[in-house]
């Protein structure tokens, strides 16, 4: 096994000093680009009544998605308690089909 002329001793220093350089290179995963899928507030109402989600864990998410502080509270105040004037609004924008499917 080893070569004429070299002891095991230095095979293992030869090893050693090839490990000791060697940099695998990282395989590259190839990731397929993520849909967004868009809910309306009235189906984000429904999804967290169904899951018993709070107010709190809606405004934790949006902070999570990079909302800022004062926009993620303003957005649960619509979702989760809306208006008058919000609900006319996502009613309009459903009749004009401008969520996507």
């Amino acid at each position: 096994m080893s070569k004429k002329g070299t002891t095991t001793g230095e095979e293992f220093e030869d090893f050693l000093k090839f490990a000791m350089k060697y940099r695998p290179q990282k395989r590259r995963v190839k990731s397929k680009p993520k849909e967004r899928t868009c809910f309306t507030p009235s189906e984000v109402r429904d999804i967290l009544k169904q899951n018993n989600l709070t107010d709190e864990s809606l405004y934790k998410r949006l902070l999570g998605m990079g909302e800022s502080s004062d926009n993620a509270k303003v957005l649960v105040q619509r979702i989760l308690h809306p208006t008058e004037k919000d609900l006319e609004l996502e009613q309009s924008v459903k009749e004009k089909d401008l969520y996507l499917d």
